[in-house]
């Protein structure tokens, strides 16, 4: 007898699978759809900065091994023109790259083997999804608060932001003063 399973309300996320495999994209994708996210896919990292480009997801799943284009690659395109989406990395050769030094060489926000199943999966999600609303609240503050440039990225940034050193002496201490209220 076939189990029902009730889709979760719709989230608010959209999120980008891109995977050169049929089978992960649709899999994935019945996944997050049941979760209430809203899914595109792509099969190649062409295809996939385009639709970074154009639809704008809150979270990247990204195979690192795909032909044609490395999920390497594909985050070196998209981080300069767009610093805000999420980026899970996916692989299923995670002995190959320790996922710690990817997470700072690439400036991604989490990195899966995707032998670990999806409850794992879904975790790390989860973790990208809750930063991405940390980090949209944040620039909302900053904005209320008449900041107006561009958020800093998630990560550690690859090059220095110009603007991040503007109130630093010259030992490189803050010259800002803490809100009263610490």
């Amino acid at each position: 007898m076939a189990r029902l399973v009730e889709k979760a309300k719709a989230s608010g996320h959209k999120i980008l699978i891109v995977d050169d495999a049929d089978e992960i994209l649709e899999t994935t994708r019945l996944l997050l759809e049941k979760e209430g996210h809203e899914i595109q896919t792509a099969d190649n990292g062409k295809d996939g900065i385009e639709k970074v480009r154009g639809w704008e997801p809150h979270l990247l799943i990204l195979d690192f091994f795909m032909p044609g284009m490395t999920g390497e690659e594909v985050v070196a395109a998209i981080r300069p023109f767009n610093r805000e989406v999420q980026i899970l990395l996916q692989t299923g050769y995670a002995s190959e790259k320790p996922p710690r030094q990817m997470l700072h060489k690439l400036d991604i926000q989490a990195y899966h083997d995707k032998s670990d199943g999806p409850e794992k999966l879904l975790l790390w999600v989860d973790v990208a999804l809750k930063a991405y609303r940390q980090g949209r609240m944040l620039w909302s503050l900053l904005k209320q608060s008449g900041v107006s440039r561009p958020p800093p990225p998630t990560t550690v940034p690859t090059a220095p932001v110009p603007w991040a050193f503007e109130n630093l002496d010259e030992t490189g201490q803050s010259t800002l003063e803490p809100p009263p209220s610490w």
